[in-house]
């Protein structure tokens, strides 16, 4: 069985879309630019913190709730 997890490349191209550049979230988040353009990129994902602080940045900026947030299944735990 699989589980449901942040879609962070959804998450972070919905950012874009709404005039965010990567280097400003990072910025916003406290991460670094080169992080958040693999998260982006589906590469690595954040740990728990940093995802913590992407969400709650992007809850911000949409004016969203978390069960609105973009979500994919994780496979790689099966």
């Amino acid at each position: 069985m699989s589980a449901r997890v942040v879609d962070w490349p959804s998450l972070l191209g919905e950012l874009r879309r709404l005039g965010f550049s990567l280097r400003s979230v990072a910025g916003q988040v406290g991460t670094s630019h080169s992080m958040l353009v693999e998260y982006a990129q589906g590469v690595t994902r954040p740990q728990h913190a940093s995802g913590e602080r992407l969400i709650g940045f992007y809850l911000q900026a949409t004016d969203k709730t978390r069960n609105d947030l973009p979500m994919t299944q994780d496979f790689s735990r099966s």
